[in-house]
């Protein structure tokens, strides 16, 4: 997924637990993990925006991969084809504020990877 749209690895974790949990729950948002990880990540309740803001595009950019459950070799393979670099999971407020339309007055109350988590929570809410 687009590194750039996440805040982060405690950002990130908190959407793979709640898809987790989601479809422990049986009221997942979508039908495939991974998907569903988008979703909650993007705070998102429709797939579609969701990949506008997570989705991979064409070109260089920066990505977060999560693996669940794989065998080891997955991350082997993927090691061959990427350099990781957790760097890229560092909160760009100023990206952030943009793709997900957060104010400088929030900002100014809670840090922004509270913002998203809180978003992320909503989802669980309004369901």
């Amino acid at each position: 997924m687009n590194a750039e749209a996440i805040s982060g690895k405690i950002h990130l974790k908190h959407a793979v637990i709640h898809a987790l949990n989601a479809f422990e729950r049986k009221n997942n948002l979508a039908n495939n993990l991974g998907i569903e990880i988008l979703t909650r990540a993007s705070a998102q309740r429709q797939i579609s925006k969701a990949f506008e803001i997570l989705g991979l595009k064409k070109g260089n950019m920066e990505i977060a991969a999560v693996l669940i459950s794989c065998p080891d070799y997955y991350l082997e393979e993927l090691s061959k084809l990427f350099k990781r670099e957790d760097d890229v999971l560092n909160p760009n407020n100023d990206k952030l504020k943009k793709i997900y339309n957060i104010s400088n007055e929030e900002l100014k109350i809670y840090n922004i990877t509270d913002i998203l988590i809180d978003k992320t929570s909503q989802l669980i809410v309004e369901q």
